[in-house]
């Protein structure tokens, strides 16, 4: 096995452990349509919700490490937007219309 950056492992370590957490007793998905929600849940659990291991931040708090997710049949990442983006955005779009 080819030995990888101690910074790649680690990360593809926390992203094992992180899959593991998130669908341990949930029922596989039935149809494609279930399996691309549950991974916009997953993208949302670990970008937002979940701590990593070795900071006990989410990847949103610590600014990095933030996970993209990108579905075949779509050209781009889908780029999900933290509340912070969000409240910017709304400010943003009301002193346009102002």
């Amino acid at each position: 096995m080819k030995k990888h950056d101690p910074e790649i492992e680690r990360s593809i370590k926390e992203f094992d452990l992180a899959w593991e957490e998130f669908y341990k007793g949930r029922p596989k998905p039935k149809t494609d349509e279930e399996d691309r929600r549950l991974d916009v849940e997953f993208h949302d659990w670990y970008n937002n919700v979940r701590k990593q291991s070795d900071t006990g931040k989410t990847p949103a708090e610590m600014g990095e490490r933030m996970l993209e997710l990108c579905f075949d049949d779509e050209p781009e990442p889908i780029k999900e937007l933290s509340k912070r983006e969000q409240l910017s955005n709304q400010k943003k779009s009301v002193r346009k219309n102002q």
